[in-house]
């Protein structure tokens, strides 16, 4: 006999109700859950030059991929926001920015598993790699070089112009944070850094993070007026095409600034 054959009619109804529609009530729920999720990241991402609204954005992004752990877009929008997040913090103890950037890693290596074909998890390894590996100074680990090597290869060979190609600045990164021996070893000189930087800016000029990434490798090759010009071109230049109230420039505008206080001090 069945175990729910004494059960009342109305009780038994209800019993059927939820184990007919349980699963699909639960996957509504989680539905909402990412979708409340995905709109409160966006309000925190829009002002993720502000130190605090990244922090809230980072753990948007960290709840999001919990609650979506096989879709690879949440974890490589999170290896996104942990890059974003520690970059904003240049003052902050080295330990907890390498911290910072070693999760934003693991994050993206999880999105190159569930999306091998995507360029986006790649990339966003390397980008927090590199910075990870350097932020100490000095020597980077072999293994950490031979692996963002492998990565930037990976990217280009999947999108050579994903994100207007920016594993060019990347590159350009490691060459001029490399101290000059490990920089042999990789096969490259300051003077590839300067160009590929270039490269990357005459795909897409307006991208204020590739000036500054340019104007630092300018200096690192010993052309520190062409540096300045640079960064000048930053503060002064062109406001219709430099979008100035993008958050990535209200950041960049900051180090370029600083940066260029610093060559003049120092002339």
């Amino acid at each position: 006999m069945s175990r729910f054959h004494n059960l009342p009619g109305a009780v038994l109804s209800a019993l059927v109700m939820v184990l007919a529609t349980g699963v699909p009530a639960l996957g509504q729920t989680d539905n909402r859950e990412s979708a409340r999720l995905a709109a409160e990241a966006e309000a925190f991402w829009i002002r993720r030059d502000e130190p605090a609204s990244m922090r809230n954005a980072l753990d948007a992004f960290e709840r999001i991929a919990a609650l979506s752990p096989e879709e690879a877009r949440s974890h490589s929008d999170l290896a996104r926001a942990f890059w974003w997040y520690a970059m904003l913090r240049p003052s902050s103890e080295m330990a907890e920015r390498r911290e910072l950037y070693r999760r934003g890693a693991g994050a993206a290596r999880r999105a190159q598993i569930l999306a091998p074909d995507e360029p986006g998890g790649y990339y966003w390894e390397a980008a927090n790699l590199v910075q990870a590996a350097t932020v100490k100074g000095g020597f980077a680990a072999p293994d950490d070089v031979f692996r963002i090597r492998k990565l930037i290869r990976k990217v280009e060979a999947l999108n050579t112009w994903y994100q207007h190609g920016s594993i060019r600045y990347v590159e350009a990164t490691l060459i001029i944070r490399l101290p000059t021996i490990e920089r042999w070893l990789f096969g490259r000189r300051l003077a590839t850094a300067v160009d590929l930087s270039a490269a990357a800016l005459g795909f897409e000029n307006n991208c204020f993070y590739g000036h500054w990434v340019l104007a630092r490798a300018l200096v690192a090759n010993g052309r520190r007026s062409a540096a300045v010009a640079q960064l000048r071109f930053l503060l002064t230049g062109n406001t219709e095409a430099f979008l100035p109230d993008g958050p990535e420039n209200r950041v960049v505008r900051k180090w370029a600034l600083t940066f260029l206080e610093e060559l003049e001090v120092s002339d």
